[in-house]
């Protein structure tokens, strides 16, 4: 396969995505109603429907009702919410005493798939808008515990009921040349031609993503995507490091004891040598995403540079083509048929920060922007581009008129937003649900940062591109920042073997 690199300017002209125009007509939240106390992330294709799960339970929304109308989970059923349909039927993953089941639940009752024999675990993927396609994980585990997977396809017959076929799982992975134990299918086009996936292989557990289309006959075959973008080959596979209680297992203080743990060390020596070299390379990692009309993927690459992590890289599903954002520490979430992807930066000690990015632009733009610039819609202001308060998993509706997202605040609470896009609703904002007690008061009045407590704590403080910068064991009350320059700062608060982040803004 002929690999190349293309400038970003190009890679954006040869993705074959179809571009949506997104006008600036008024946009609004729609008021969620004062019993919703799970967060949202699924919507119905039209958008009628939201719903989400907390602890097991699973639940989903009227929003022309204003009510919550299933409420499925408790006691020994834990149920997985996947995917709401147009009359608020929900497709789901679930968990009672007999084991794990997936099936459609409407009208009252379930309908379960037909689940292939010898395999004892697996999840619900994904369901098409229209109900005629699905995918499925099945799992085994090896006696160490590695995970054996395979991909599955249901496609609805004119009866209503549903047939599988198992989808080929490749052999050996085209870099390491190690066996693949786990497939595992993620999504399917609303036309069913193009499964996602992610594939491990069995020695170096790296996730590679790896795609299934329907031929001419009605097949569907495999291709292992991004093959030019690998890890440092010319280096073995560093594997699985060492395990201390799977070398050292003679009573300590005994000569066993001594060598064994020689041994370990020397074998952690070895491993870290071993990854080092491997890690020079790039690769991709981490789970793929795929637009609803089966063109683009939205994955991640390592740089093989640790001050930069991973950027996103958009790759065509047609051809070799690609696009990589120049954005870094950052995985995409989601991919819209508009070209539209959901950037999740993760800086330094776990701090969010949301972008979005939308092909034919320049550069990423603030989530909070993008809202302002495409619906002339307002967030709150303590979201201030996600450094304290974030956005959690964000659903869009198939047709791509209606948004909805958690706002998550780092005293617990959060914010359920429901938007019709491009529609004048001029309805009330979304409220707010007390979800956990969150012990740290933190403030600051000029450069003094308090604590709000006398409990010792210890503190660090990260500026805005991920670097340390003040660091503090002890602290009781109150931190005198006055050797700092004025700006926006991140706090990372431990007490009691507990780390909470804050924004600070320290003033002259």
């Amino acid at each position: 396969m002929k690999k190349r690199l293309l400038s970003l300017c190009m890679a954006l002209a040869m993705l074959p995505i179809a571009m949506c125009a997104q006008g600036t007509t008024q946009s609004s939240h729609h008021k969620l109603g004062s019993n919703i106390d799970y967060p949202i992330n699924r919507l119905s294709p039209d958008g009628r429907y939201m719903g989400g799960w907390k602890n097991g339970v699973s639940y989903v929304y009227d929003t022309q009702m204003n009510q919550t109308l299933t409420t499925l989970g408790g006691d020994n059923l834990t149920v997985y919410l996947k995917s709401i349909n147009n009359d608020g039927s929900i497709w789901a993953s679930r968990i009672d005493n007999e084991g794990i089941k997936y099936g459609l639940y409407k009208d009252g009752k379930w309908t379960d798939l037909p689940k292939p024999e010898g395999f004892s675990g697996g999840w619900l993927r994904h369901v098409t808008p229209d109900q005629k396609y699905t995918v499925n994980s099945y799992t085994n585990s090896l006696p160490d515990m590695t995970l054996i997977s395979d991909a599955f396809l249901y496609e609805r017959k004119e009866d209503g009921t549903y047939r599988y076929r198992k989808l080929i799982k490749p052999k050996n992975d085209c870099w390491t040349e190690s066996e693949v134990f786990h497939v595992d299918p993620m999504q399917i086009s609303n036309d069913g031609r193009i499964v996602l996936g992610h594939m491990v292989d069995g020695l170096s557990k790296y996730i590679f993503p790896i795609i299934w289309e329907r031929n001419a006959a009605g097949e569907y075959e495999y291709r292992i995507k991004g093959e030019s973008f690998c890890f440092n080959l010319d280096q073995p596979s560093p594997g699985n490091p060492p395990i201390e209680e799977e070398m050292v297992t003679a009573e300590p203080g005994t000569p066993e004891y001594e060598e064994q743990l020689a041994q370990y060390y020397a074998a952690v020596e070895q491993w870290n040598a071993l990854a080092a070299a491997f890690w020079t390379g790039k690769a991709l990692h981490g789970y793929p995403f795929m637009d609803n009309q089966g063109t683009t993927i939205g994955t991640a690459l390592f740089t093989g540079e640790q001050d930069k992590g991973s950027q996103p890289l958009l790759l065509s599903i047609a051809d070799d083509s690609y696009a990589l954002i120049e954005y870094y520490k950052t995985e995409p979430f989601m991919v819209t048929s508009s070209g539209t992807a959901f950037l999740l930066n993760r800086f330094m000690d776990g701090i969010h920060h949301n972008v979005m990015y939308t092909l034919g632009s320049n550069e990423v733009i603030p989530f909070d922007k993008w809202l302002k610039a495409e619906y002339d819609l307002t967030l709150e202001n303590e979201y201030l581009h996600g450094f304290k308060v974030f956005v959690g998993e964000p659903a869009m509706s198939d047709d791509g008129k209606t948004l909805a997202f958690t706002l998550k605040f780092p005293n617990g609470t959060y914010k359920n937003h429901y938007y019709r896009l491009n529609k004048s609703l001029n309805l009330p904002t979304s409220m707010d649900k007390l979800l956990s007690t969150n012990p740290f008061r933190v403030y600051s009045s000029g450069k003094t940062l308090y604590t709000g407590n006398s409990t010792p704590c210890d503190i660090r403080i990260v500026n805005t591109n991920g670097q340390g910068v003040a660091k503090a064991e002890n602290v009781v009350s109150s931190l005198d920042l006055k050797h700092l320059s004025a700006g926006i700062y991140v706090a990372a608060i431990t007490r009691d073997k507990k780390t909470e982040f804050f924004k600070i803004v320290l003033a002259d």
